[in-house]
């Protein structure tokens, strides 16, 4: 991939983050990936942010703006408030258990490694899901151009979510983490609702009866013009709503950029 093939909002998004970072973009080709593009961010081990892209992939300027715009938000960050979420020891523990009492015919080792995937797909989804529907906000306001395949992935990502509604999801895991699971993604379909005008694509989630928590969390999103960042506190917020709170740690921020 050559930089310029990209749209310009797209390389306007990664000019700003070699702009806040002093590091440079770099392009890696991997057939083996599942989506379109990822990225790495850079940091002083790895000077370099790296967008990993797939050969022949469609649509892959959504991906990577969404993603160098996580990285941009992190840089932004002042360094005292530079973080790194990670998975309190005790917790990994405790759900092994609560896994198995619900799933008593797998053998210790399997619900032990069922449960420290549940959790670190926790952590990552309360890490991105905040700061996610505000990238979101920024590049359907600020780059129009992005916003037709910013609305095919959001509804990809939907159809993909709306599984947590489903009642056998709720019967192979702990009450904690479907709750904690559907009411993120509830708040990510109505924030999607509001950013493409269609109140349909919240609609489940309001039938669920989960328009209260939503809400809630959409509420503690800071102001599109915050001057201030502050991510751990954001995502302290929601772990205290989503009462799990006592999942995580904030370790000291390790030298990414």
């Amino acid at each position: 991939m050559i930089r310029t093939e990209l749209l310009s909002e797209t390389q306007h998004v990664l000019a700003e983050l070699e702009a806040c970072s002093g590091y440079p973009v770099s392009f890696v080709a991997d057939p083996t990936l599942l989506q379109a593009a990822t990225v790495i961010p850079a940091s002083t081990a790895e000077p370099v942010h790296e967008v990993h892209y797939r050969p022949q992939a469609e649509a892959a300027d959504y991906p990577i703006a969404f993603e160098a715009g996580l990285a941009l938000r992190a840089c932004r960050h002042a360094p005292e408030r530079r973080f790194r979420l990670a998975a309190a020891d005790e917790r990994r523990e405790a759900l092994g258990k609560e896994i198995g009492k619900l799933h008593r015919k797998l053998p210790p080792q399997v619900f032990r490694a069922l449960a420290a995937q549940v959790l670190d797909g926790m952590l990552q989804q309360i890490g991105q899901c905040p700061t996610g529907i505000l990238i979101d906000r920024w590049l359907h306001d600020d780059f129009p151009a992005l916003r037709a395949p910013q609305a095919s992935a959001l509804r990809e990502q939907l159809d993909i979510n709306a599984s947590c509604l489903m009642p056998e999801y709720a019967e192979q895991f702990p009450q904690s983490v479907v709750y904690a699971n559907c009411a993120m993604n509830a708040a990510y379909a109505f924030a999607a609702s509001d950013l493409l005008g269609d109140p349909a694509l919240a609609e489940p989630y309001r039938a669920a009866g989960l328009e209260e928590i939503a809400t809630a969390l959409l509420t503690a999103l800071p102001a599109p013009d915050a001057q201030s960042l502050d991510d751990r506190a954001l995502i302290s917020a929601w772990a205290d709503m989503l009462r799990i709170s006592d999942w995580l740690q904030w370790l000291p921020a390790d030298d990414a950029a």
